[in-house]
């Protein structure tokens, strides 16, 4: 009888396994979603650029408004890597980098979750995560610098060796402009143990090897200016005005309000095991989230190793039990990670259907190829995509790349500003692509200066008389 037992529970997997299997069939899932980001558009046509002049750009080759000007290309790295494997591999290599980004994700909230003994405390933390992350985790750099966020929060978290923080940061620095917080993210570590009268030693030497990381991470190729590229960034506040990442959240949308219960859980978990460790964090992270939306990704991932803390002791079924559900749960997941993969295999890696594809095809062909257009920054992006340097276009979002009087006008013609004619003639536009459902495709309509001369659904182009 005894050896049966012993032979059934082989055939059990463990409830933790089942869990992190899930986590990472739903970053599969996530990630093997077809590539829309506009902001992705710009990053790829850059590493492809990369590629042809076999070094980083420095000034502004997109643009006929900032065309020359310094630009700062501060996620160099990943830009390269599209390129790279756009060139391999196209579209399905993209997509299949990005799949296996998200997968890294979810495992990493998996592993920030590990201290959790029960199950079910972690999977509603868990999931909480990944329904914030499906949202939030878009193919653009900013994945990089989730993922090393993440990488630092595991060497904190678990004492783990801390020059591993070396390559990390120095990922991070050619990645995204997001690096600060690792260091913010540090002090505040540093801060809670403080208060709590915690050994600080390792939390000290992750500081000190992460600097190391982020200075050789600097050295090439575009030297220490990469280092203040975020502060000279947030200083150019006016230039983020009306930006949708920089605003405040609303809690009007379901991964919105999937966060607020984050933040709310963690409030309370903290009130039933107060720690200075879990309160720092979440103070500095869940503040910032509530000022711009960008921040909340970043937040999430934050507070997780505290409310592992304030949850330790919840619930009665064991993660590291071998059960007859955690088998099927881990058949499901390994059958559904083969219908997501077999589902993308059939599907382009590009979905392009908010971009207005056709309505410049028809401007392209009714105008010719050197037409002056203004449009919006995510036309911008689509152009540049296609294009390349010949897109010569108005704006895009490269926020940081535009002064802050461009940035103006791209603001009072999505507005419907009284002074959108005299924007346009001082930008000597000669056709406007824009939202048939702004104010401005409106007036472009009405205006005896302008003639429609392509529409769909969504977007109208008008030329001049």
């Amino acid at each position: 009888m005894a050896e049966a037992g012993e032979r059934a529970d082989r055939w059990r997997a463990p409830n933790g396994l089942a869990l992190v299997a899930g986590l990472a069939l739903a970053g599969l899932h996530f990630g093997l979603r077809p590539l829309s980001d506009n902001s992705f558009l710009t990053h790829l046509a850059t590493g492809r650029l990369i590629l042809e002049r076999g070094s980083v750009p420095t000034t502004d080759p997109y643009s006929f408004t900032a065309a020359g000007e310094r630009w700062v290309v501060q996620s160099w790295l990943p830009a390269l890597l599209y390129g790279v494997i756009d060139r391999i591999a196209g579209g399905a290599g993209l997509l299949a980098l990005h799949a296996a980004l998200l997968v890294v994700l979810a495992l990493l909230v998996g592993i920030l979750t590990a201290r959790l003994d029960s199950i079910l405390p972690r999977v509603l933390v868990g999931s909480l995560a990944l329904v914030i992350g499906g949202a939030f985790w878009s193919e653009r750099p900013l994945l990089f610098g989730l993922v090393c966020f993440g990488l630092t929060l595991v060497v904190t978290d678990r004492n783990a060796d801390p020059r591993w923080l070396v390559p990390v940061f120095a990922v991070w620095v050619a990645s995204h402009g997001s690096f600060p917080l690792g260091f913010v993210l540090l002090l505040v570590l540093v801060a809670g143990a403080a208060l709590d009268h915690s050994p600080v030693d390792h939390l000290r030497r992750c500081a000190r090897w992460a600097a190391g990381g982020a200075v050789l991470g600097s050295l090439y190729p575009l030297g220490p200016k990469v280092l203040v590229f975020p502060l000279s960034l947030l200083a150019g506040g006016e230039v983020l005005e009306g930006v949708s990442e920089w605003q405040a959240p609303s809690f009007d949308s379901l991964p919105q309000r999937a966060w607020l219960l984050q933040l709310l859980l963690a409030v309370v978990l903290l009130v039933r095991r107060p720690s200075y460790r879990a309160a720092v964090p979440l103070v500095a992270f869940g503040g910032a989230s509530l000022l711009a939306l960008r921040n909340v990704p970043v937040a999430s991932l934050a507070l997780l190793p505290g409310m592992a803390i304030g949850a330790e002791g919840l619930g009665s079924i064991s993660s590291r039990a071998r059960s007859a559900v955690a088998t099927l749960g881990l058949g499901a997941a390994l059958l559904g990670a083969v219908a997501s993969i077999a589902t993308a295999a059939v599907r382009p890696a590009f979905s392009l259907v908010t971009y207005p594809v056709e309505v410049l095809a028809s401007v392209r062909a009714e105008l010719g190829p050197d037409v002056r257009i203004v449009a919006q920054d995510t036309v911008g992006n689509y152009r540049i995509a296609v294009l390349g340097e010949d897109a010569k276009v108005f704006y895009d979002d490269r926020f940081d790349m535009y002064s802050t009087d461009l940035a103006a006008d791209h603001r009072a013609l999505g507005r419907g500003d009284e002074r959108w004619q005299e924007v346009l003639d001082r930008h000597r536009a000669e056709v406007v692509v824009w939202r048939r459902d702004r104010p401005l495709s409106t007036f472009l309509r009405l205006s005896p200066t302008w003639r429609v001369v392509a529409a769909d659904r969504f977007w109208l182009a008008a030329a001049r008389r």
